[in-house]
């Protein structure tokens, strides 16, 4: 029988993803992360909050790593906007549909 729990989707989460467990390990090691809130979700892989992703790559690079970035640096101040963003459309579709 299925669970009642259902999916949950992340949005403004960066992962990165490292060629085998020991950099990963090394990588975690080498840089300060309790003003972080990384998880490591597997041997190769931690999550975080995208705007944190600045803060990590500047502490890779101080060690000498330079990691591929793909896609956008998110800033905390435009994942606000795009919430409230959301959050005002969300409004609106629910007035038009009360019309």
């Amino acid at each position: 029988m299925a669970s009642d729990a259902k999916p949950t989707f992340h949005r403004g989460v960066a992962l990165m993803l490292c060629e085998n467990e020991a950099i990963l390990e090394e990588t975690m090691v080498s840089i300060d992360t309790t003003e972080l809130d990384i998880q490591r979700i597997g041997g190769r892989a931690i999550v975080a909050p995208a705007y944190q992703l600045e803060a990590i790559r500047e502490a890779l690079q101080q060690r000498g790593t330079f990691p591929k970035v793909v896609g956008d640096i998110v800033t905390e101040e435009l994942l606000a906007a795009q919430a409230a963003q959301e959050d005002e459309e969300a409004e609106t579709s629910e007035q038009q549909e009360d019309e």
